[in-house]
């Protein structure tokens, strides 16, 4: 059953949040505001509603790449060094 929503998301978050509450959907599409999940024919449509409408769209904090952080221990190192 393929199923659509229209709200902000951030589609990585939306399926980790449904997968969190036991929803296995078997693909996860978005363009803009627009949603639509595919999931089993007896999937539960009221509980996928209610995820999909507590959902937070702000997107998830991403760590500092690998070349970031190189930078910023490089940065350190050499103001250590200069006694800054």
């Amino acid at each position: 059953m393929r199923l659509h929503f229209s709200q902000p998301n951030d589609l990585s978050k939306l399926h980790d949040e449904l997968l969190a509450a036991n929803i296995r959907p078997s693909l996860v599409e978005g363009l803009g505001d627009d949603v639509w999940l595919t999931v089993p024919d007896d999937a539960n449509e009221a509980a996928i509603a209610a995820v999909v409408a507590a959902h937070d769209p702000t997107p998830k904090v991403q760590p500092p790449s690998m070349e970031d952080q190189i930078a910023a221990l490089q940065s350190a190192v050499l103001d250590l060094a200069l006694g800054v």
